[in-house]
């Protein structure tokens, strides 16, 4: 749905990277396992899009994400109070 209200490729790219994981948080091993593509995907989203802004936030987004995986592969419990904040900037800079 959030897509649909973007017209930018890059954040489209990203908000339906982000779907791909939000849609499997009912296994948590899978999510885990999906989240390496996903941040890929957010990469190229932030590469191609034309939003400076967007751009900013899709890489903020992305970093949040390798550092949660990261911390999780270590044995470590994520923060993703970040992911909130990050996440806000990313629907603004995208749907304005």
């Amino acid at each position: 749905m959030l897509a649909g209200m973007m017209t930018d490729p890059g954040c489209k790219e990203a908000v339906n990277a982000l779907g791909d994981v939000l849609g499997m948080d009912s296994d948590p091993l899978k999510m885990a396992n999906a989240l390496p593509q996903v941040i890929q995907k957010m990469r190229q989203g932030a590469s191609a899009t034309q939003k400076p802004a967007a751009k900013t936030a899709i890489t903020k987004l992305a970093d949040d994400m390798q550092t949660m995986f990261d911390t999780a592969k270590s044995g470590g419990t994520p923060d993703t109070s970040m992911m909130e904040s990050d996440g806000s900037d990313f629907g603004v800079a995208c749907v304005s």
